[in-house]
Parts: structure tokens; sequence; C-alpha cells
């Protein structure tokens, strides 16, 4: 078995768990886990239990300890995951005039595609399918309704009749 890597945890007891009680992400609340129990145990743990006492990868361990080492407190509590920021790819102007397409009774489209072709045309942009639907949807809460055609054969004096008695015959 490796030896256990030893860290000498610089900070106090009560400035964690006050640190603790200010941390608003889970991962934050882990990382400081992860310092309370090398505390306590000053001869060393290995990667495994102290990954199994934290609940954390083993990997993910080591590569905190490694962080805490080099950086202290604020370089392992430093976030530096990426994303969340992209731009949208519908512009202002169009999601303006999408709004006004949408709300207004006698123009509104009949399909997510009559739009999509309807932006091509106004504004020369080419707006995949699923990005304007995904739009359409979580801003605008859209679902197009189309009235079914009925079927050739249908016998309108019999659907007339079915609705007056609840019957067919």
């Amino acid at each position: 078995m490796a030896k256990p890597l030893q860290i000498t945890v610089k900070e106090t007891r009560t400035e964690l768990t006050n640190l603790l009680s200010r941390q608003k992400s889970n991962v934050s609340r882990k990382k400081i886990d992860l310092l309370l129990v090398l505390l306590k145990h000053p001869e060393g743990l290995n990667k495994i239990e102290l990954s199994h006492k934290v609940g954390i990868s083993h990997n993910t361990a080591n590569k905190w300890r490694k962080q805490y080492e080099q950086g202290g407190i604020a370089a392992l509590l430093e976030d530096s995951r990426k994303g969340g920021n992209r731009p949208s790819v519908i512009e202002a102007p169009i999601k303006s005039a999408i709004d006004k397409r949408v709300h207004n009774a006698k123009g509104a489209p009949k399909s997510y595609a009559e739009l999509q072709r309807w932006i091509a045309l106004k504004f020369g942009k080419e707006l995949p399918y699923n990005t304007l639907r995904n739009y359409l949807i979580r801003k605008h809460k859209t679902k197009p309704k189309v009235a079914r055609k009925s079927h050739i054969n249908k016998d309108d004096n019999a659907a007339a009749l079915f609705k007056k008695t609840g019957s067919g015959a």
C-alpha cells in the first residue's frame, strides 16, 4: 500500500467550520470537508481512504490535495470551471420580431418550420430548427397547434347523429 501523503492544514477547525457554513456550492463544501478530514488525521491518509471519508473519487481527492498544497485555501476554493456564458445565436432584433409574430393573432406561424423560413427571408439568417424550437418553448411556452384534416370518407351526417345521441346508430 502507498505511503499516505501528509499535508498540514494551516487553518483551525473553527475557521474551517465557519467557512463551511458560508459556502453556497456543494463542491466547495466537499473541499472544506476534505480539509476537516485531513485535520482529524495529522498522520495522513492515502487518497483512497480520504476519498471514502469525504465521498468523492480518489482522483478528485488527489487533485484537491495538490491544489491546497500548492496555493492554500484560496486556490482550493477557486472555481475554475468554465461554461454557461455562451452568447445567444438569436440576436435581439430577431427575438423582438419573433415576439411580435408569435403574439399576433392573425399572423402567428402554424409551425416552427414556417417561422424558420420567415426568419430566413426577413433577416437572411438560417437558424437551426431545434434552436428556434427550444427558444420558443423556453421563452414563449409555444406549441404549434394545427387543425388536423378530417378523414376523406367521414360522413358528416353520421358524426352529427353521434354527437346528438352519444352512440353510433
